[in-house]
């Protein structure tokens, strides 16, 4: 959760808008990708929102499917 949180916030304070495309991708070696991926309009706010929701549905369901026990489990 913690990692979830601190890379979406270096996402969004870290880097300038459409970096992640750009530090992965080089245009000119994977003109068609870069631009597919350019059209994908990524809206990070709904992206963490998706993310957030999906971890916290993650936890309660362990945690009914443990019982409200806390700890590790097995």
């Amino acid at each position: 959760l913690t990692g979830f949180v601190v890379g979406t916030a270096f996402l969004h304070f870290g880097l300038e808008e459409d970096a992640y495309v750009n530090y992965s991708l080089d245009p000119a070696e994977l003109p068609l990708l870069s631009q597919s991926i350019s059209a994908l309009n990524f809206d990070l706010e709904q992206e963490f929102t998706f993310g957030l929701e999906a971890l916290l549905a993650g936890f309660e369901a362990k945690a009914r499917k443990r019982g409200g026990k806390r700890g590790p489990t097995t």
